[in-house]
């Protein structure tokens, strides 16, 4: 079973936890399940409305519901666009240009 160490030197949280969409993730498990860092995770808790939020359990105790978060995830991944093809400089595409080459060894 992987196992996540902790920075902190206490028990580690398996990663497989994120299986369980009401486990409740440290924010270690939560950053390298994301990959994002503990702080980018505090500020777009603060600046991103779609995050999912953060659970207190005490003073020093601060977890992410595992569904919540793969939720955001997937959102965001359904969310980026794939990026266009480069056009040639000519404006057509390599078949028109190959086309174009023959046509001028012809004439």
């Amino acid at each position: 079973m992987e196992a996540l160490q902790s920075a902190r030197g206490g028990r580690s949280q398996p990663l497989q936890a994120a299986q369980l969409p009401d486990a409740l993730l440290t924010l270690g498990t939560a950053s390298a399940i994301a990959g994002l860092s503990e702080a980018t995770i505090y500020r777009k808790v603060k600046a991103d409305p779609t995050f999912p939020k953060l659970v207190k359990m005490g003073k020093r105790c601060t977890r992410i519901r595992a569904g919540d978060l793969m939720a955001w995830l997937a959102a965001q991944a359904g969310a980026v666009q794939p990026a266009a093809a480069p056009q040639a400089k000519s404006g057509g595409s390599a078949a028109a240009w190959q086309a174009r080459k023959l046509d001028a060894r012809g004439s």
